[in-house]
């Protein structure tokens, strides 16, 4: 009779794992390297179109509405959208946080790129600032909670997105992106927003600075429909970017692992001999 386990096939050589089973794809450039790229590049002119866009809408959207209204804004509307960009904000942040534990956790192969993240403030600015500029006034709060979704959005992507493509320097890709945002809280709402604002104020003889009518904000809308229209371009570039980035370290993955897996089959079959 034949031995109990004679003739049976050897288990398989168990998996091998690499880093990139925890952790996404990552450039291995420092930041110095990394200013040099159109990649790095591209993230700052997203975050600076759409902060921009986002600091005039939000923290003047009493003025927008009153401009667009042709009266000033109640109260009661001033406290509505203070709620709503609040609770926006903390929605869309969580989202953008859901989003990342759910394609993290999946096989690498499986993963949905981070890159992606971007344009979904991207798509939900752009929807607000159409509807800002040809709705009436009484659908204006439906344009504020896409922004407000969309502002929290682009805050936690701000955080992710650097820390997920980039392995070192974490802290100098965050400020650097960070730096877009002061630039556009000085170019696109001192000098484009307030500065139209103010004029047209003046023109049209508005009260206590206040300005009505949509010739008062319709300028600054549109330039910043314009800005956050080229961010699609600049989203696109860098996913394609990083895409294949991830499709060159997957393919070498692939690789190691079966010249490794072939290793121990090789070392089992010498075992099972000697």
């Amino acid at each position: 009779m034949e031995e109990e386990g004679e003739g049976e096939l050897p288990p398989p050589p168990p998996a091998v794992e690499t880093e990139l089973d925890y952790i996404s794809p990552q450039y291995q450039t420092p930041f110095l390297r990394n200013l040099l790229t159109l990649r790095l590049w591209s993230m700052f002119w997203t975050l600076f179109c759409l902060t921009g866009a986002e600091f005039v809408t939000i923290n003047y959207s009493s003025y927008i509405l009153g401009a667009i209204n042709g009266k000033p804004t109640e109260q009661s509307m001033r406290t509505m959208l203070n709620v709503i960009n609040g609770a926006g904000s903390a929605v869309g942040r969580l989202g953008m946080a859901l989003f990342e534990y759910i394609t993290q956790h999946r096989p690498p192969e499986k993963r949905i790129p981070m890159t992606w993240a971007p344009m979904f403030p991207t798509t939900l600015c752009l929807i607000s600032l159409i509807l800002l500029m040809t709705v009436p006034a009484s659908v204006g709060p439906l344009a504020y909670v896409l922004l407000a979704l969309s502002n929290g959005a682009q805050a936690a992507q701000t955080v992710l997105v650097p820390r997920v493509i980039y392995a070192k320097d974490p802290a100098k890709h965050y400020n650097f992106c960070f730096c877009a945002c002061v630039l556009s809280s000085i170019l696109l709402v001192r000098v484009l927003y307030a500065e139209w604002y103010n004029r047209k104020a003046i023109e049209t003889g508005g009260i206590k600075g206040y300005c009505f009518g949509r010739v008062c904000v319709m300028m600054p809308l549109g330039v910043l429909l314009g800005l956050v229209c080229t961010t699609i371009l600049s989203n696109l570039y860098l996913h394609v970017k990083y895409t294949r980035f991830c499709s060159k370290m997957l393919a070498e993955r692939r690789q190691v692992r079966q010249k490794t897996e072939a290793d121990l089959v090789f070392v089992a079959e010498v075992k099972k001999t000697f």
